[in-house]
């Protein structure tokens, strides 16, 4: 059942991309990522915006789990990597005005089964490496 409320496409797609790139596994997940996005992060995903009061809103779970079932995963993954590329070769650079990118791999070990998790999360800034470390508290 609908509630009458048209998200855009490229916006929900956007931000399950997004809510995924965060760590994101489960759909509940992907709809507090939207949910908890500030004004400007969601406009710029291209969440919808109420006419009236002029804010953007993440779709819900059952807006999520209904696109996401009818996405033909593969025709996407084709769709994004040719865009991608041609974003490359015109630009020369996948990210322009990245200073510096990271990985960070978690490492858990469930205590009760010993069954390893690893959580990987990719980040790119333009700050350079000076600019996003912490400055130390030694005197």
């Amino acid at each position: 059942m609908t509630h009458g409320r048209l998200h855009p496409l490229v916006g929900m797609l956007a931000i399950c991309a997004a809510a995924v790139l965060t760590g994101a596994t489960l759909l509940l997940a992907i709809r507090e990522c939207g949910a908890d996005a500030s004004q400007p992060v969601l406009a710029r995903l291209g969440a919808r915006r109420d006419p009236f009061t002029g804010r953007h809103h993440a779709p819900g779970e059952a807006a999520i789990r209904r696109v996401l079932a009818q996405i033909e995963g593969d025709l996407l993954d084709r769709a994004v990597g040719s865009w991608l590329s041609v974003r490359c070769l015109q630009t020369g650079l996948l990210f322009p005005g990245a200073a510096q990118a990271i990985e960070i791999k978690r490492h858990r070990v469930n205590r009760r089964t010993g069954k390893i998790s690893i959580k990987t999360v990719r980040a790119v800034t333009s700050l350079a490496a000076e600019q996003a470390t912490p400055p130390s508290s030694h005197p």
